[in-house]
């Protein structure tokens, strides 16, 4: 089963209030809501709009509100209320191929996810090589700078 979590902020606070559950058979796909009398129905909407366009919550210390799409791993913060996460996420991350989706999630084939899928685990790889690549080369420019100050004699 895959769950996705969306949250949205309301006065700097997190309220999680929806969550969108695919069955392994693929056979029920649904975006259920939990709903609470003090959310205002446009912050629902807002969550719904989240999810539908692949975020989930992933906070960080210096970002409270950083949300990640779970297929492109693109991170995008700074939302403000106005903002359409369909139209941020297609801006930042057009090679995304759940935003490129014709149909809806419930109505794909087994065939049709499978292939998303192995899309989504080349975004996942590609990530984790990029992050390799760039510990790697800071890594090297750390070391670089040692050998030149060895070299010169500024131990």
């Amino acid at each position: 089963m895959i769950i996705m979590m969306v949250a949205v902020v309301t006065q700097n606070r997190w309220c999680l209030i929806c969550f969108l559950s695919i069955n392994s058979s693929l056979q029920h796909s649904h975006l259920q809501v939990i709903s609470s009398s003090f959310l205002h129905e446009l912050f629902v909407y807002l969550l719904l709009q989240m999810a539908r366009a692949g975020f989930i919550h992933t906070p960080s210390g210096n970002s409270p509100d950083i949300a990640m799409c779970f297929f492109c791993l693109k991170e995008l913060e700074g939302w403000e209320p106005e903002d359409d996460p369909e139209k941020e996420h297609k801006s930042h991350s057009a090679s995304c191929h759940f935003m490129a989706l014709k149909k809806k999630v419930e109505d794909l084939t087994v065939e049709e996810f499978f292939k998303l899928q192995k899309e989504r685990h080349k975004f996942i790889i590609n990530k984790s090589c990029n992050e390799t690549i760039t510990k790697f080369e800071e890594a090297a420019k750390l070391r670089r700078a040692e050998i030149i100050k060895t070299a010169v004699g500024e131990e």
